[in-house]
């Protein structure tokens, strides 16, 4: 029979309060390999090894270590510099942190300027009234000073200051004949005076360059120490038309002319520099090029053309070359010409001939055939040449050869158009017809 029990009545239990602590990283590491094989425990959970955010450690950047800050750090007294060449610990503003990271003050060591006055006062003393600045203009300098100024290589000068420097003291042959490269520097010599001439740029449509003007600047202190020379007066050279910063042409001209013991006058040639294209800009000849030969080029009525030729030999045999078969062929003057062969010839000699069409002129340029061209020779010639044409032709028109042979100078015929230019330049407006050979 089935018997009737009574009920077990159960006693309530209150639960066990358990007290939280956090488990170091050994401790977690340990449990949880201990219940690698068991089933896991619902209370205990593994904790991940805490960050260094959380534990808020700092790393010294002296020996790289934890703990401790770089300010803290013990290594510190053998990094840092002696007593007499301490300089004060300045702290850069906090670099910001990657993702989780945090920032950090950086020491760092910069030297005190004010510690060492005998270095940066002995500079000072040395740039101090090395440059200066004048309200004058520059030709109105007393002759005691040296001038210099910039110029490009072909020695155009047809704009800014360079076009007073060719008015004043000409020469321009003799500065070509020096042959100058971008970054060195022609000079002209007047009495105690030296007029220099930085060569910047190839062409006088070009624009210069830092490396190119700090070499020509270089150059020119060598030449002013090699002359002796103690006072130099100079525009803000580069800084013209040539649109460069004067505060950094400045800095270059104080570098190189430090304890050389020159004094740098700095002029002003116009006090609105904006206007100084529209004010200095000189009407030069104007230059054709054509593909022709010497019987095709038509002239105007009433007009003669003035042909020039270049001889290159003093003594016989007659210089004789291509481009003086082809005059000869239409204006016939050979037999003229080889009969002045048999008298002495100089250089700088200029020969005229005169026909119905055409006045031609033979300048005598170089003793032989084996020297370099003289632009020194040409440029005399030239000279020659405007006294016989200044008082019958207003406007004339000249006709040139160009120079096919490159092997002394590339920029030959550029330098030639540029001395007629300058030579003709009263007599402009006027016409330079160039014949440029087919394959040049």
């Amino acid at each position: 029979m089935y018997q009737h029990q009574p009920p077990v009545m159960y006693q309530h239990q209150p639960p066990v309060m358990y007290q939280h602590q956090p488990a170091t990283y050994e401790q977690s590491t340990m449990e949880s390999a201990m219940n690698s094989t068991s089933a896991p425990s619902p209370t205990v959970k593994s904790q991940r090894p805490p960050s260094r955010q959380k534990l808020n450690l700092v790393k010294c950047l002296i020996c790289h270590k934890t703990g401790h800050r770089a300010a803290e750090c013990r290594s510190r007294v053998r990094q840092e510099p002696s007593n007499r060449q301490r300089a004060p610990l300045l702290v850069r503003p906090p670099r910001r942190a990657g993702r989780g990271g945090r920032r950090f003050m950086t020491p760092v060591y910069e030297p005190d300027t004010q510690r060492e006055p005998s270095m940066n006062n002995s500079k000072e003393s040395l740039n101090q009234g090395t440059l200066e600045d004048i309200p004058i203009e520059l030709m109105n300098m007393p002759e005691e000073y040296s001038l210099g100024h910039c110029v490009a290589k072909d020695m155009r000068m047809s704009a800014g200051i360079a076009v007073y420097f060719k008015r004043k003291f000409g020469r321009v042959g003799e500065l070509m004949d020096q042959r100058p490269n971008v970054g060195s520097v022609a000079h002209l010599q007047e009495n105690d005076r030296f007029i220099y001439y930085l060569i910047t740029k190839e062409l006088s449509n070009q624009k210069p360059t830092y490396n190119c003007i700090t070499a020509a600047i270089t150059k020119l202190r060598d030449l002013i120490v090699e002359h002796g020379v103690k006072k130099l007066a100079i525009p803000r050279i580069g800084c013209g038309l040539d649109k460069l910063d004067w505060s950094i042409v400045r800095g270059i001209i104080e570098i190189a002319f430090q304890n050389v013991g020159c004094k740098i006058k700095i002029c002003h040639f116009i006090h609105n520099l904006s206007k100084e294209s529209e004010l200095l800009r000189v009407e030069h000849p104007r230059t054709i090029k054509v593909r022709k030969s010497i019987k095709d080029i038509e002239k105007r009525k009433f007009e003669k053309l003035n042909i020039i030729l270049f001889s290159r030999k003093t003594t016989l045999p007659v210089y004789w070359d291509q481009h003086f078969e082809s005059v000869n062929e239409k204006y016939c003057f050979k037999s003229q010409y080889c009969k002045d062969y048999e008298a002495d010839l100089e250089v700088g000699q200029c020969l005229y001939y005169r026909t119905m069409e055409a006045y031609i002129f033979v300048i005598i340029t170089n003793e032989n055939t084996i020297d370099h061209f003289s632009y020194q020779n040409l440029e005399t010639g030239l000279v020659k040449m405007k006294m016989l044409i200044n008082n019958d032709q207003w406007h004339p028109t000249f006709v040139i050869h160009s120079m096919n042979n490159y092997i002394f100078e590339y920029l030959i015929n550029k330098k030639i158009v540029s001395l007629i230019c300058t030579t003709f330049l009263e007599l402009t407006p006027c016409l330079i017809i160039q014949i440029v050979n087919s394959n040049s």
